[in-house]
């Protein structure tokens, strides 16, 4: 069933990524900057949490792929990433037990690079929707945030190699119930840029 403020945030979310594609693919500004996209797996380890059920932290692969514009040692970005987690219990038998937690995220991102070459690291930030979905129980979608760091190097004129480490703020409600879904997320990307 889909909320009201499910659509809120992804209405939110589509206005900014639409503002921003307009702004940076708009004339000839275009041409002053590299276009890039790549594809990232990497690692996301989740501790949930929700109301007085304790879970035990796991650990699992994610995978997605991004896209964005890189200019003036900053670049905004397109991230897309899923992974899925098992919910275990620490103590209480629930219907909770023995689920598994689907989760994808789908955002903007803005990266702030600082000038040294061939490697070059950078600060990270941004806002994207979350989906989750709870295996034979429910689902829910919200909006969050994400900061972290990361390092990008260079191959050549084309490629790059990179590795990031994010925080995921991520409340959902499931069941009239507020569950915190926030994760670590450490993936290395292939990057191609166009220009």
């Amino acid at each position: 069933m889909i909320k009201p403020e499910d659509t809120d945030h992804e209405k939110k979310l589509m206005i900014i990524i639409l503002f921003l594609g307009f702004i940076f693919f708009s004339g000839d500004f275009v041409l002053a900057q590299n276009l890039f996209f790549g594809g990232q797996l990497g690692l996301s380890v989740q501790k949930p949490s929700l109301d007085e059920i304790e879970f035990s932290t796991d650990a699992t692969y994610l995978y997605g792929l991004y896209a964005g514009v890189k200019f003036a040692g900053l670049a905004l970005e397109l991230n897309y990433f899923q992974a899925a987690h098992d919910l275990e219990l620490k103590e209480l038998i629930d219907p909770w037990a023995d689920r598994e937690i689907d989760y994808n995220f789908f955002g903007v991102d803005l990266k702030v690079f600082l000038p040294i070459p061939v490697i070059s690291p950078y600060l990270t930030g941004g806002y994207g929707s979350y989906r989750a979905e709870i295996s034979g129980i429910s689902s829910d979608s919200s909006g969050g945030l994400n900061i972290g760091a990361g390092v990008e190097m260079t191959l050549g004129d084309h490629f790059a190699l990179k590795g990031e480490g994010k925080y995921n703020f991520i409340n959902l409600n499931i069941e009239d119930r507020e569950l915190s879904a926030g994760d670590f997320t450490f993936a290395i990307g292939i990057t191609y840029y166009l220009f």
